[in-house]
């Protein structure tokens, strides 16, 4: 889930979560530096590190913020069902994104190709019903 979307379940807040969120935000913050060194150098090994480590760390923080928020008790009206699908929905893009870094020593090509497909299930209509709800709904019996 995103970190707009955590916040229809997270209800209250204390310091901790705070940090956690500036963690996230920082991160998110250095995306546009870390994508125009990409962007500057695209046949480098590096700059394609340097983007996928602040995606995958962006993934992580937000990961970080569900579960804290989860164990700290500050999440209202969540399902088993709920609760899995928002720590799928986190980890899935910082998975992908460390198997474009290493798919980079074999093709940068294919790679960024990977960097670009992973939003996309993010993004695209359908890809709830399609590919987030059966991936979450799985061995879980009551929603």
């Amino acid at each position: 889930m995103g970190y707009f979307a955590q916040f229809q379940y997270i209800k209250k807040a204390d310091q901790n979560s705070h940090w956690i969120s500036f963690l996230f935000l920082a991160l998110v913050a250095l995306l546009p530096f870390s994508t125009a060194l990409l962007s500057a150098y695209p046949g480098l090994f590096i700059t394609l590190t340097i983007y996928g480590i602040n995606l995958i760390l962006i993934g992580f923080a937000l990961y970080w913020h569900w579960i804290y928020a989860l164990n700290a008790d500050l999440v209202e009206n969540t399902s088993k069902f709920l609760i899995r699908y928002a720590i799928l929905r986190c980890l899935v893009a910082p998975l992908g994104y460390i198997i474009a870094i290493f798919l980079a020593f074999i093709s940068l090509k294919l790679s960024l190709i990977i960097f670009a497909v992973v939003p996309l299930l993010y993004i695209l209509p359908k890809t709830r019903e399609l590919f987030w709800f059966p991936l979450a709904n799985k061995g879980i019996k009551n929603k």
